[in-house]
């Protein structure tokens, strides 16, 4: 018998108008830096991470199932994500 564990992901979402450089940090591994463009949602992007956007070192920290949204140039943490 085989057993599985399921993988809690963060998604992120760019509801902006242009893209940005993303990069997540989780507890498992370095840094993963990647581009979502305008209107992309990055499914499964990480694990109980830190995120952070474009040259901005502010860091957001999502867990479980959630899901963070870009706005304005801003990461916001979608309600009921």
């Amino acid at each position: 018998m085989v057993f599985t564990t399921a993988a809690y992901a963060v998604d992120i979402e760019n509801q902006d108008g242009k893209d940005y450089e993303v990069t997540t940090v989780s507890g498992d591994g370095g840094p993963v830096t990647f581009k979502l463009k305008a209107g992309e949602t990055k499914k499964n992007a990480c694990t109980n991470c830190s995120i952070m956007l474009g040259s901005d070192p502010t860091n957001w920290d999502a867990g479980d199932y959630e899901k963070m949204v870009i706005k304005d140039g801003k990461i916001h943490r979608q309600p009921g994500g």
